[in-house]
């Protein structure tokens, strides 16, 4: 009972953190719809080849050395072809990065998460999965794979667990919409962490689905 009462204290000091200016003034937290928004215009920018590479330089570097106040975090796939930086094309500090195959959120991935909104103050948490993604695919066809990769198969497999895909041409990418919407809805209900910080209104998750033909997200209803 102690050390629930301790961990418990710890996350509600953590949270109360979140909400505090640094010593320069600069607030924890940032509104979740604003950073959203950048996010869709910094992505229509890079579908449209508009790319603007914001705050890349050595005064960025600067401002962001002592401290960093990122306005999303995002978790996003591994694969080369969906880095997060280019997709929304922001900058150094912008954005709180956590990758996995399959965007799978096993437990280091939500300690990460956590601390980049109780402690950071990021309002948003984007669930980034894509179109033709290799561990969503590899779960589906079920053969033996090598060495850890089982790990990434069986963390996705709980995710399509339940969905209501179909067998047919399309349950590859129905099975990765599936995939985003059960890591979306566990980040927001499980833990203690992330779901206290929804309830309060202080974060938003969402999440989307990258087009690799066109650099489109399709966001998640």
């Amino acid at each position: 009972m102690a050390q629930q009462r301790i961990a418990s204290l710890t996350i509600l000091i953590l949270i109360m953190f979140a909400a505090l200016p640094d010593a320069h003034g600069q607030p924890a937290t940032r509104d979740a719809e604003i950073s959203l928004a950048t996010l869709k215009q910094g992505n229509e920018r890079f579908a449209a080849g508009r790319l603007e590479h914001p705050r890349q330089g050595p005064q960025r570097r600067a401002e962001v050395a002592p401290k960093q106040y990122p306005m999303a975090s995002i978790l996003g796939c591994s694969d080369s072809r969906v880095p997060p930086e280019l997709l929304f094309d922001q900058g150094l500090g912008d954005l709180f990065v956590v990758r996995a195959a399959g965007n799978v959120a096993d437990p280091v991935a939500i300690g990460s998460l956590e601390f980049s909104t109780a402690v950071l103050g990021s309002p948003l948490i984007v669930v980034l999965g894509h179109e033709s993604c290799g561990a969503i695919d590899a779960t589906l066809k079920g053969a033996p794979v090598p060495g850890d990769i089982q790990k990434v198969v069986d963390a996705v497999q709980r995710g399509l667990e339940g969905d209501s895909c179909k067998p047919s041409p399309q349950l590859l990418d129905c099975s990765i919409r599936a995939n985003v919407d059960y890591i979306v809805r566990k980040l927001s209900a499980q833990g203690a962490v992330l779901p206290e910080l929804v309830k309060q209104g202080k974060l938003k998750v969402v999440g989307g689905i990258v087009d690799l033909d066109t650099g489109k997200i399709a966001w998640r209803p």
